[in-house]
């Protein structure tokens, strides 16, 4: 596996119903087993995380932590499902609410998406499947970083590069960092925006994205990077 950064997990689509607030959001983020995840797929060191932005980037400051520390699973898919069953009491409904899931095609999605499901049904919802470019609630979003940089992740989500649920305060907050000369001040702005964001609830992050370098063990001019980017002339051999 390549030490990639970069988004995986599912961004909020759908601003209505179930999903228009952020409590009801948080709810689906709480019921996830991140650490389940990858069972099914017998991955190996890849770590599990409930942040928005990757860990340890230049200028982290170990401000913030992973969500619901202390926590149990248990714990946090009883008090999401009775997050859903108060709106569905609220709404006069008996059926579990349907979410639409937008994944792309192939058996790697498959697995993830049985293990999405199951836990999404554990709360009271019905997980619905559906191609990746229709109409949906949540989609799988599996992104690899551009650079190494809090900005790179906080952009994603900004108002103006997507038509899905966003925060305008973040936004705000961005636009002061990116003009913000101080370091320990940006860092600062950096922290309020993966907050506000976080809050908002706007995306369900698993992780960091998956990538495997197929190379074989022993090839020269290799070597892992954090981009997952491999270009081919240093591996490649001058002829005698």
């Amino acid at each position: 596996l390549d030490p990639t950064i970069g988004l995986f997990g599912l961004q909020v689509v759908e601003q209505t119903g179930l999903l228009a607030d952020n409590y009801r959001r948080e709810a689906l983020a709480m019921a996830i087993d991140r650490a389940a995840l990858m069972s099914r797929l017998n991955v190996s060191g890849w770590t599990p995380s409930n942040r928005l932005v990757a860990a340890g980037l230049p200028g982290d400051q170990g401000a913030i932590v992973e969500r619901w520390q202390g926590v149990s699973m248990a714990e946090r898919r009883a008090e999401a499902s009775r997050r859903i069953a108060g709106w569905k009491a609220e709404n006069g409904l008996t059926e579990p609410p349907i979410l639409r899931i937008a994944m792309p095609e192939g058996p790697g999605s498959e697995l993830l998406y049985a293990r999405i499901s199951a836990d999404l049904a554990q709360i009271g919802i019905a997980p619905q499947r559906v191609p990746y470019r229709e109409d949906a609630d949540l989609r799988l979003v599996d992104r690899v970083a551009r650079y190494p940089a809090a900005q790179w992740f906080l952009n994603q989500f900004h108002c103006r590069l997507t038509r899905d649920i966003c925060s305008p305060a973040a936004d705000a907050i961005m636009e002061e960092a990116a003009i913000e000369a101080d370091a320990s001040v940006l860092a600062e702005l950096l922290v309020e925006a993966e907050v506000e964001l976080t809050t908002a609830n706007v995306f369900i992050p698993f992780g960091q994205p998956l990538r495997w370098s197929l190379v074989r063990g022993g090839a020269s001019g290799f070597a892992a990077n954090r981009s997952a980017f491999h270009p081919l002339p240093p591996m490649a051999l001058v002829p005698n």
